[in-house]
C-alpha cells in the first residue's frame, strides 16, 4: 500500500504545550520520588504510600512514552484513502473511492467541532475525526452521509494529489 502512495503523511503530537504539561507531571513525580524515597521526606500533605508514588511515576512517564510513540497516518492511493492512529489500530482503515461521494480539503475547528484532538466523535452532524494538530483536514462524505475528518498538516500536497486523482473539484 505505500510503495504506491501518492501521498504520505505522518504526524505525531509535537505541541509545546503538551509537552510542558507531561515535563511538569513527570518532574513532579520525579522529586517526590526523590524527597519520598531518598530523603525519607514525605511528599506533601498528605503523602501516597512508596508503592503507589512509585506506580504513579512509572504510569506516567509510560503515558509520555505512549503520546510520543502515538502517530496519525495517512496515505493516498489510487485505491482511496488509508488512515490509522497507530499504535491503536494495527491496520490501516480503508476509505475506497467507491464509498466516497465527497471529498474536500478544509479548515475546521477541532474544539468546537470536535471537542479536541485524537480520536473524536463530533457534535452534531460534523461526524468523526482523526487529528493530531492544526485545524485543516481532509473531510470524507461517505456513501452513507456519515462524515470522516482526517487532519492534515500538509493540506496543499493534499488537495494537489486529490485534485490529481479527480476526486477533488477545485484547490
Amino acid at each position: 500500500m505505500t510503495s504506491n502512495a501518492l501521498f504520505s503523511e505522518k504526524q505525531r503530537f509535537n505541541q509545546v504545550w503538551i509537552w510542558l504539561v507531561l515535563a511538569g507531571s513527570n518532574a513532579t513525580f520525579l522529586y517526590g520520588l526523590y524527597k519520598q524515597l531518598v530523603l525519607h521526606t514525605p511528599f506533601g500533605d498528605n503523602p501516597m504510600s512508596d508503592t503507589a508514588l512509585i506506580i504513579s511515576a512509572s504510569l506516567m512517564l509510560l503515558f509520555s512514552v505512549l503520546i510520543r510513540w502515538v502517530s496519525l497516518q495517512t496515505i493516498i492511493n489510487a485505491q482511496g484513502i488509508y488512515v490509522r492512529f497507530y499504535p491503536f489500530q494495527r491496520s490501516y482503515r480503508a476509505f475506497p473511492w467507491e464509498a466516497v461521494t465527497t471529498i474536500q480539503v478544509r479548515t475546521y475547528d477541532p474544539i468546537g467541532e470536535y471537542g479536541g484532538w485524537g480520536y473524536r466523535i463530533g457534535f452534531g452532524e460534523v461526524g468523526k475525526a482523526y487529528n493530531v494538530a492544526g485545524n485543516q483536514g481532509i473531510q470524507l462524505i461517505l456513501e452513507d452521509q456519515s462524515r470522516f475528518l482526517i487532519g492534515t498538516q500538509k493540506p496543499t500536497e493534499a488537495a494537489e494529489v486529490l485534485l490529481t486523482l479527480g476526486k477533488l473539484a477545485a484547490i
